[in-house]
């Protein structure tokens, strides 16, 4: 999705979370 998806995986996990998230 975002450039550093190979670089922090984690990274969009946690921005994933913050968008389900209010």
């Amino acid at each position: 999705m975002l450039t550093g998806d190979k670089q922090n995986p984690a990274v969009q996990i946690v921005l994933s979370c913050n968008l389900m998230s209010p």
